[in-house]
């Protein structure tokens, strides 16, 4: 998508070095209306999802983005790019964090804050988990609104 004006996207790649990696961003963005957008590139020798491949990657402030994960790996790359909408009122952003780390939860209803046009909108999600192993359902989710003011998250299954 290509936009004339209106838009500023800052972009980069950083590697996952440790658990918390922080991006100053210059400049500074109005964190009501920009949205970040995240992909990642694994270590060609890894043979398993393991606790260092889910990575959450937030706007902290302003001018910060961090990315977190459970496990550094040097040989992980996260590509990200932070989306401004700069003209008032073409965008709201609403952000939050929550966890299903009950034993028992797969799903977890929350509030966002304000209400959205369902025609209009989009959810964006990222997590992280603290485990290993096969039993991915247990550490992949889902996300989307089931109506005007939630979000719902959903996993496959406890753990």
């Amino acid at each position: 998508m290509e936009y004339a004006s209106g838009v500023r996207v800052q972009r980069g790649t950083a590697t996952q070095s440790s658990t918390i990696v922080n991006v100053n961003l210059a400049p500074a963005v109005n964190t009501s209306r920009t949205f970040v957008l995240h992909s990642k590139t694994a270590g060609a020798g890894d043979s398993i999802y393991s606790r260092d491949h889910p990575v959450t990657v937030e706007l902290r402030s302003a001018n910060q983005l961090r990315i977190r994960t459970s496990g550094g790996n040097n040989a992980h790359r996260i590509a990200w790019q932070v989306v401004e909408f700069t003209n008032p009122g073409e965008l709201t952003v609403y952000r939050g964090s929550t966890s299903l780390t009950r034993n028992g939860w797969t799903q977890r209803t929350v509030s966002i804050g304000g209400t959205v046009d369902l025609t209009r909108k989009m959810v964006l999600g990222s997590y992280r988990s603290d485990n290993d192993g096969g039993d991915i359902d247990e550490r992949t989710m889902r996300a989307f609104l089931p109506n005007t003011t939630q979000v719902r998250l959903v996993r496959g299954d406890t753990g």
